[in-house]
This record gives structure tokens, C-alpha cells and sequence, in this order.
């Protein structure tokens, strides 16, 4: 429901005479272009409002990576705490870039919610991921994080093992 409406308003803004503004990029949303729908979600974040953040989560379930990433940093300027959820998820994008993003915009939300998504998926995700999971966690003041979010792997490897 939420693609069609953005559809349709893309579509009706179009139309109706999109003047280069705001409404141009709603409307670029729609590109087939992937790097045109990563600029026009890099260009409507630059103006962040809350009413597009059904803009952004649907971009963040967009094809291209390139669209993902730019969706979770737009994400990141959300005071809304869904979000958060949304940010988690993108942990786990395919992409390296994707990753390295959410773990950016979960560092900057600076809550212990966040920090438990970062330190669960450290040892679920691979070297850049971790790099970005330990510079997010340095940069939220987390003391020790890289021996922090080290021994929990290693204490869940531990656990595991055990009740093998």
C-alpha cells in the first residue's frame, strides 16, 4: 500500500507541474535510475521532516544499495522510535556500505537499545562491518569498545560450544 501511494504521488506531483523543488525529488523517487533515487533521498534528507519518513523506510527496502544506504542516513535524522528498528534491520543489508551506514546512524542515537543491536550483530557481520560496528560504539563514548563487543562474541561462542 505505501509503494502505491508513493506512486500515485510521485505520479499527481508530476502532473501537476513539479517546479524543481521538494516535489521534483518526491517525484525522482520513481527513477529507474538507482543513482537518481539515491539523490533524491540524499536531497529530500537534506531538509529532513518527518511527514517523508514513509519515503525513507520504503527506500530502505529499495533494490540498489546505493538507494539503502542514503535511505538509513536519512534515517538517522529521525527522532521517531521506530526508526530504531529500522536501523537494526539494515544491520543485517547484504551490502557492506548498508551496514557500515546503520551502525553510523545507530552510534549518533546514543541509546542502550542501540547499542545492544550493534554489540549483538558484531559478531554476526564481517571485517568492514565490525570496523564500522567498533568506530560507531568509539564514537557513542562506549569505554573499551572494541574489548567490549570482543569478549561478548567470545562469551556467546563460549555458550554456544558449552551446550554442544
Amino acid at each position: 500500500m505505501p509503494r502505491r501511494f508513493v506512486l500515485a504521488l510521485g505520479a499527481g506531483l508530476c502532473l501537476w507541474g513539479c517546479s524543481g523543488g521538494r516535489d521534483r525529488w518526491i517525484a525522482e523517487l520513481q527513477n529507474n535510475r538507482p543513482e537518481q533515487r539515491a539523490l533524491a533521498v540524499k536531497k529530500l534528507a537534506e531538509h529532513f521532516s518527518d511527514d517523508d519518513l514513509v519515503l525513507y523506510t520504503q527506500a530502505a527496502r529499495d533494490p540498489s544499495p546505493i538507494v539503502r544506504a542514503e535511505a538509513i542516513a536519512a534515517l538517522a535524522h529521525s527522532a521517531d522510535p521506530g526508526v530504531l528498528d529500522h536501523l537494526g534491520e539494515a544491520l543485517a543489508d547484504p551490502d557492506d556500505q548498508v551496514q557500515a551506514r546503520a551502525a553510523a546512524a545507530l552510534a549518533g542515537i546514543r541509546t542502550e537499545k542501540a547499542r545492544s543491536y550493534l554489540s549483538l550483530q558484531f559478531g554476526r557481520r564481517g571485517r568492514v562491518t565490525r570496523m564500522a560496528i567498533v568506530q560507531a560504539l568509539k564514537g557513542a563514548n562506549v569505554p573499551g569498545a572494541m574489548a567490549s563487543v570482543v569478549a561478548a562474541e567470545s562469551n556467546t561462542i563460549w555458550e554456544r560450544n558449552l551446550k554442544a
